[in-house]
């Protein structure tokens, strides 16, 4: 996260924090809204773009951590799937982020 959110979104003029949608709109829109923002995000303008940072910043967090498994481990295959899953990762955190108030005031609401 340090490259990707200190290092990178300078260097592409992204913005990396995630903007919560919130309980107004549809839950379709929600998830895909937030499962999709380590692809997408906006620039420090408001305009839609690729996350250049997040995704360069991710890969190259995942090439680093080759450098301190042993030499049969470090390949492409290894990188690429410690990338993905941070990818992944970091959907899932953006899910959760997204609807935890919601489940949280949904929960509390039922208790009365």
């Amino acid at each position: 996260n340090i490259f990707s959110d200190s290092v990178m979104s300078n260097i592409f003029h992204e913005d990396p924090r995630y903007y919560q949608m919130g309980p107004a709109h549809n839950f379709f829109v929600r998830l895909v809204y937030s499962g999709t923002r380590p692809l997408l995000t906006r620039t420090d303008s408001g305009r839609a773009t690729p996350n250049f940072a997040q995704l360069t910043g991710t890969l190259g967090g995942a090439a680093l951590t080759n450098l301190y498994y042993p030499q049969g481990n470090r390949s492409m295959g290894q990188t690429m799937e410690t990338f993905g899953g941070s990818v992944g990762g970091n959907a899932l955190s953006d899910v959760v982020s997204e609807f935890y108030s919601s489940f949280i005031h949904m929960f509390h609401s039922r208790q009365k």
